[in-house]
């Protein structure tokens, strides 16, 4: 117990640096094994000398293993998160995304809470959050879906709101989303609980 306890205190010493492992084996490469004698080694011995190789492989294992885990933490972190920013009012997202961002006026139900977001500097989100009902309008250039809504819906229809053909997507005669462009720009209205049609066209009427 002793000697084990001594062994363990002198492992949790040593340190092999890669200089010394380098020069490990250079050195056991450069052995001549043909002229190594080919002797009957005596069984007790042959133990200690299995030891000192088990202890030399460890040592030369957790150098390598150090080294890569020093190698690894060098290395930059990659993540990927998208540049999504709250600001507290419309005026501020504007200038966060480059455009004057439209808004709703006439939102059918009462709104509790208004969120500005803009994501990744390009698409400006404001969110008008309800006791039962929350509406999102997003704005961004170019002529792409920007509602990010891939629901297969039974009722589909299209209609014309202020001059501009805007797509009604909903079931059972309740609109949720509203998709369509105008002068360069892509819009997009959900809502997370579907409204009738008048609902939405009063809501579309009022965006401005």
């Amino acid at each position: 117990m002793i000697l084990k306890n001594r062994y363990d205190k002198v492992m949790n010493n040593l340190e092999v640096t890669v200089e010394m492992r380098d020069r490990i084996l250079t050195n056991i490469n450069r052995l001549d094994w043909n002229k190594i004698p080919n002797k009957m080694i005596p069984f007790s011995n042959y133990k200690k000398y299995l030891s000192i190789a088990a202890c030399f492989m460890l040592l030369l294992v957790g150098s390598v293993l150090v080294q890569n885990m020093i190698n690894w933490t060098k290395e930059p972190l990659q993540q990927a998160i998208p540049d999504i920013v709250e600001y507290p009012s419309a005026h501020e997202l504007s200038k966060a995304v480059g455009f004057t961002v439209k808004e709703i006026q006439d939102v059918p139900f009462e709104v509790k809470t208004v969120q500005y977001t803009a994501y990744w500097k390009e698409l400006s989100q404001i969110r008008y959050i309800g006791r039962n009902n929350t509406v999102v309008l997003r704005m961004a250039a170019g002529s792409k879906d920007v509602s990010g809504d891939y629901t297969v819906y039974t009722d589909i229809k299209n209609i014309t709101v202020n001059g501009h053909s805007v797509t009604l997507k909903g079931d059972a005669n309740k609109y949720r989303t509203a998709v369509w462009q105008a002068q360069e720009y892509s819009y997009s209205v959900q809502f997370t609980e579907g409204i009738s049609e008048q609902e939405m066209l009063n809501t579309l009427q009022s965006v401005e």
